[in-house]
């Protein structure tokens, strides 16, 4: 189900285009696609992470800071990122 969501806020870029920005919530897009890896089994390195946001990468790294300041999620090493949410 997870899949299936990211996947459609991906194609909800397509149908805004320039507007999409104004449609997405970053940290949303980041903490779905850790939940993915997650239960897939993958350990998600830095880049895939932030690029899964959607954003400039300054940005995706800022909700990636705000995120692992809530305890939504951790750092495992500085590259590597795990999901901590409990479900």
């Amino acid at each position: 189900m997870a899949k299936q969501l990211y996947d459609q806020r991906r194609d909800r870029n397509q149908i805004f285009g320039d507007l999409a920005d104004g449609f997405g919530e970053p940290a949303w897009d980041i903490l779905l696609a850790l939940y993915i890896g997650h239960y897939g089994g993958i350990t998600i390195e830095t880049g895939p992470i932030l690029a899964s946001a959607d954003v400039e990468e300054a940005t995706a790294a800022t909700y990636v800071r705000w995120l692992i300041g809530t305890g939504c999620w951790k750092a495992v090493t500085p590259i590597i990122l795990w999901l901590a949410v409990s479900v």
